[in-house]
């Protein structure tokens, strides 16, 4: 296990922080950051040079921040720490934003430009640099190298995606020893409109069986615990997730299985109330691409979402075409004038954002319609939209609402057949 150095500024790279940590506890690593001292951009300079000094590798992350000055110093505590990590002779590992990269101007230093920009270039010359890249053709010829590209959809942009896919086949072409392995969510691959060739194999990932639970368990707590915590919290990870048949027929999809251990991570143990348990899922769903894409608004995303989900269910189905999603989309708007949010996006917007962003509501193939096949749409899980169904009960948001009834007035005339169809989960709001 190496000891690692994380350096840089934290106000603006604080979620850059986290990955990188994350991922060093997932390789089985220990990470020694700033947060440990306490996490602002203020830090004892003495100790961070010690550790400096101690570690076995620096991991550097350099944006658009200089960072604070100490007293008696002219550099920030981040280039003293590289300056460290440089005389001490320590492996260093860099990551630089790009600098056609979108960021903030919230998140630069504009007064410090020109110190940032110095310390971006002081790693590596320019032979430093083409020696590294021959280095790796080298690797990559010999099939010596392991080519991992994962997730192909975080490109947002549909036509760069595309265009990336198709370097990646040059790329084989080029180097045919060397294997490569890249991952896409479904609807982020499926929307480019053709797919990988020249001899790549297609796979896609079936439900999780209960060892293979057990493992990401392992794995998730050993990546986001402590280790004086590690054991005991994977113990009752797995315990949770073994909790209810509904829990265990939920967490057979990786994504939602995540979702549950993010959940878990967010309020200290899954509730035990199923609504409480799919309202903080449904929470972490909507913010699921953070770091990629701005969340939906909630106030936006959950009034439509429950007037969609309650007419599945009046409707007694679990797929509707895409015409008549963005019909009720429209609808809700009309019958809701007063839900301001739900018109920041168009009804074809919002089904776009909501599949590629969250994955509650996905594409589920076609359905002949009119002479030609129609796109349907389903909830990733029968169990949200029953959730949901049962917020618009509770919300009053569903079609053919009228101001004033109480709910005990709208579900009293339903036959039992009707309240079997609908089957929504009892929800109360606190």
């Amino acid at each position: 296990m190496a000891r690692i150095y994380v350096s840089s500024t934290f106000s603006d790279l604080e979620e850059c922080r986290e990955q990188v940590r994350l991922a060093l506890r997932r390789l089985g690593h220990e990470d020694v950051a700033m947060e440990y001292y306490g996490a602002t951009d203020e830090r004892p300079l003495d100790r961070c040079l010690k550790d400096v000094e101690a570690c076995d590798l620096y991991v550097g992350i350099f944006a658009w921040r200089y960072g604070s000055i100490p007293k008696g110093y002219k550099q920030s505590v981040t280039e003293l720490e590289y300056r460290q990590a440089v005389a001490k002779d320590k492996d260093r590992l860099l990551f630089l934003l790009a600098e056609d990269a979108p960021w903030p101007m919230s998140r630069m230093e504009l007064k410090a430009m020109k110190k940032i920009k110095a310390l971006r270039k002081a790693e590596m010359t320019k032979a430093e640099s083409d020696a590294l890249v021959a280095h790796l053709q080298g690797k990559l010829r010999r099939g010596e190298a392991l080519l991992l590209l994962d997730g192909l959809d975080e490109i947002s942009d549909t036509v760069q995606r595309t265009r990336f896919c198709e370097q990646i086949e040059h790329i084989q072409a080029a180097y045919p020893q060397a294997p490569i392995i890249a991952t896409s969510r479904i609807v982020g691959y499926r929307e480019m409109g053709q797919r990988i060739g020249r001899g790549f194999e297609h796979l896609t990932i079936t439900d999780l069986e209960r060892e293979e639970k057990d493992d990401f368990a392992r794995r998730w707590c050993a990546m986001t615990e402590r280790p004086e915590k590690r054991e005991a919290a994977t113990q009752e990870l797995i315990h949770d997730i073994h909790s209810s048949e509904r829990i265990e027929r939920l967490t057979g999809n990786p994504m939602l299985l995540t979702t549950l251990a993010l959940v878990k991570r967010k309020v200290g143990k899954l509730p035990t109330r199923r609504v409480e348990l799919y309202g903080e899922a449904l929470e972490v769903l909507l913010n699921w691409r953070a770091e990629v894409d701005e969340p939906l608004d909630k106030r936006e995303a959950v009034p439509q979402l429950e007037y969609l989900a309650y007419a599945m269910c009046d409707r007694g189905t679990q797929q509707l075409r895409e015409d008549e999603v963005l019909e009720l989309f429209e609808r809700m708007r009309g019958e809701f004038p007063q839900v301001y949010a739900a018109c920041k996006h168009t009804p074809e917007e919002f089904l776009r954002l909501l599949e590629r962003r969250t994955g509650i509501l996905v594409e589920a193939g076609r359905v002949p319609h009119k002479g030609r096949g129609a796109l349907v749409y389903e909830f990733r899980h029968l169990t949200f939209q029953k959730y949901l169904a049962g917020l618009a009960l509770v919300d009053g948001r569903f079609p053919g609402h009228a101001p004033g009834r109480s709910l005990a007035q709208v579900v009293a005339p339903w036959p039992g057949g009707r309240a079997k169809r609908m089957g929504v989960i009892p929800v109360e709001r606190s």
